[in-house]
Parts: C-alpha cells; sequence; structure tokens
C-alpha cells in the first residue's frame, strides 16, 4: 500500500518539470488517480507489474526480499537519519510540530534497521550486496532527473 504512494508523490513532483517528454508521460502515467475512487492508479498498476515481474525473474519471495526489501532499509535509514540534520537546520520545531521522543525514537528506528541489514548482509552477503548495488543504480537516473526539472 506504501510503494504506489512513493511512486505517485515522486511521478507528482517531476510530472510538470518533464511535460512533453517520453519521461513526462511516464510521470503523467504514474501520477493518474481517478476521480471516482481518488486512489493513485497508475502507481497502483505500475507497482503490481513489478512485483510481478519480479516473482517472475527471481522466483522465490525470501529472493525479492534480498534483492528488493532489505536495500530499501538503506534508504529508510537515511530518510529518518535526516530528521537530525532538518532538525540542526530548521530549528527544534518545524510549523508547530514537535516530535515525541526525539532524540531517542529516531535514533532507535535507525539502530534497529542498521542491524537488520548488517545481520540480512551477514546471512546471505551477496544476494544482498548485489540488491544494494541494484537499488543505489538509482542514484544517477535521480540525479540526471533532477538536473533536467526542479528538485
Amino acid at each position: 500500500m506504501t510503494l504506489p504512494r512513493l511512486y505517485y508523490a515522486g511521478a507528482e513532483q517531476y510530472r510538470s518539470a518533464t511535460e512533453g517528454s517520453r519521461l513526462g508521460l511516464f510521470f503523467r502515467v504514474l501520477a493518474w488517480v481517478p476521480a471516482r475512487s481518488a486512489v493513485p492508479a497508475g502507481s497502483v498498476l505500475f507497482a503490481a507489474a513489478l512485483s510481478i515481474t519480479a516473482l517472475c525473474f527471481f522466483g522465490t519471495f525470501r529472493r525479492i526480499v534480498t534483492y528488493f526489501v532489505v536495500p530499501l532499509h538503506v534508504v529508510n535509514i537515511l530518510m529518518v537519519a535526516s530528521v537530525f540534520r532538518l532538525r540542526r537546520r530548521l530549528g527544534n520545531t518545524t510549523a508547530g510540530y514537535r516530535t515525541p521522543g526525539y532524540p531517542l525514537v529516531p535514533a532507535v528506528y535507525v539502530l534497529v534497521l542498521a542491524l537488520l541489514l548488517v545481520s540480512a548482509i551477514a546471512y546471505n552477503p551477496r544476494d544482498t550486496v548485489i540488491g544494494i548495488a541494484m537499488t543505489a543504480t538509482g542514484l544517477p537516473i535521480y540525479l540526471w532527473i533532477r538536473a533536467r526539472g526542479r528538485p
């Protein structure tokens, strides 16, 4: 349920910056939300197609987890750890919102995910490192898109 909404948010952000190109068409399809359901249908269909393709390609659910879910923990670690930098830059409160348990709660979350990542690398190092490398291939694509449009 979360992944299609992440696709939708990313597509919505870059849709207008890439309008008129093939990339713009791709983002427009991902950002498609029928008025009747108010669900990001384009992103849901894209996530379903990716999931079916991954299952056919990798063969087992365990390998999908190793190649995709575990490396995404790196992204989650970076995302939650960014709270510390943003707090330093923006001050202790942003728009009147205070995080309960800060800094302990995000620190524990980052620590637990880091331990899960270390455990996955120890259990199945080859596949985990391949999965992390595959995930890292998104960085040049992100930088290319960012250079062409808005961040």
